[in-house]
């Protein structure tokens, strides 16, 4: 089984520095690899938005280049909720 905890921690990390966007990465052989969010800019309130804040956007050249040997895939929940 594999340990996540240095990996967890890494994403922890990032989804700090991003706040209050949404972080996404990669989890390649038991490390936490960020990748950009390519979700627009400009936040909508009072509607489903799909902002930065509110969303994440994943490039088709990140998921390709990691897909095949990614373990798990992170992303944060800015300001909640804490659940998927």
């Amino acid at each position: 089984m594999t340990d996540f905890t240095a990996a967890f921690a890494a994403a922890k990390a990032h989804a700090r520095a991003l706040y209050p966007q949404e972080m996404c990465g990669f989890v390649v052989d038991g490390a936490f690899v960020p990748v950009e969010n390519r979700a627009p800019d400009t936040h909508v309130e009072g509607e489903e938005c799909a902002c930065k804040r509110c969303a994440f956007a994943v490039s088709a050249e990140d998921t390709l280049r990691y897909i095949d040997k990614a373990q798990l895939f992170l992303h944060s929940h800015p300001d909640g909720p804490l659940f998927p």
